[in-house]
């Protein structure tokens, strides 16, 4: 059995962590930029789809996706948490809002976890690309009292 230890430690990189991280207040403008509510609108193959994404400061956000089709429309609401590290954007998808109801999603599904390189960051612009498909998003802010109209 200590052979077995021994061989293990000597084959063992050991990498040091620094105790923290450096701060960077670029990386907290970013964040703080993206704080509020957010329009997206995006041509589908039956319609226009929009969305509109409120990110809260404390790191949680809701998202509604309305998807038209003609003069109709479906609607859905997904909520969950966000943030920012260097460049990229992040997305915790907790789980919807159904008829006024939370519905979790199964947090051990992948699917549920996005992350995104922003490309161009304003104060009344938002760019980003899916690490993960190379989907490009394009948002734009609106105010906090901004709503979708029936």
């Amino acid at each position: 059995m200590l052979l077995l230890l021994l061989g293990c430690a000597a084959t063992n990189n050991v990498v040091s962590v620094p105790e923290s991280k450096p701060w960077s207040n670029d990386a907290q403008k970013r964040r703080d930029l993206m704080v509020g509510k957010w329009l997206g609108e995006v041509p589908g193959e039956h319609g226009l789809r929009l969305t509109l994404i409120e990110r809260n400061e404390n790191g949680t956000y809701r998202l509604t996706f309305r998807s038209y089709k003609g003069a109709r429309y479906e609607e859905s609401v997904e909520v969950g948490l966000w943030g920012v590290s260097g460049s990229i954007y992040f997305t915790i998808m907790r789980g919807w809002i159904k008829e006024g109801e939370f519905v979790p999603a199964d947090s051990t599904r992948a699917y549920f976890y996005d992350a995104y390189n922003i490309s161009r960051l304003s104060s009344i612009t938002l760019e980003f690309e899916s690490l993960d498909s190379g989907h490009r998003f394009t948002n734009r802010r609106v105010g906090n009292d901004f709503q979708f109209s029936d």
